[in-house]
């Protein structure tokens, strides 16, 4: 963890190790991968549903005798299908294998990914290799807005 970028580094390993499931494992390569909230202009370039990573937000402190504390979060990740790929049926399949990743630790904590924090490359490495638990994933909630607009957010609470 690098020193006032804990913000920063924590959803970029959560986008690494997402978007790996999206290369390389089905049903999750279906889906696209966004690094934060989509903005407009990337509807207009979306050719397939998408998992956003939204920034997290600390919500406490650990401190240890001697030691720096560890940063409890929430991060949001949401599923979107404004393209009207699969509608609501597909948000579901896509939610509800996020809450199955995020909820067996043997399998999210373990899948290996790639990842450049700073000046710093890491190759083949995990999010507990670089002090990242996902401790739960909680929902989802719907935030349908439409006929052709089908989303749900996960809330996922993480000591880093």
């Amino acid at each position: 963890m690098r020193d006032g970028y804990e913000i920063d580094d924590l959803q970029s390993l959560l986008y690494a190790v997402f978007k790996k499931y999206a290369t390389d494992t089905a049903p999750w390569t279906s889906w696209d991968v966004i690094r934060g909230y989509p903005q407009v202009e990337y509807f207009e370039l979306a050719t397939k549903p998408f998992i956003y990573i939204n920034s997290p937000t600390l919500i406490s402190r650990v401190y240890m005798a001697g030691g720096r504390g560890r940063g409890n979060f929430e991060v949001i990740v949401g599923c979107w299908d404004h393209r009207d790929h699969g509608g609501i049926e597909e948000v579901n399949i896509m939610t509800g294998h996020i809450l199955d990743l995020c909820n067996n630790p043997k399998s999210l904590q373990s899948k290996k990914f790639d990842i450049t924090l700073g000046n710093d490359t890491y190759s083949n490495t995990t999010l507990t290799a670089r002090g990242a638990y996902v401790i739960e994933a909680i929902g989802p909630r719907d935030l349908s807005e439409g006929p052709k607009d089908f989303r749900c957010e996960v809330t996922l609470a993480i000591r880093y």
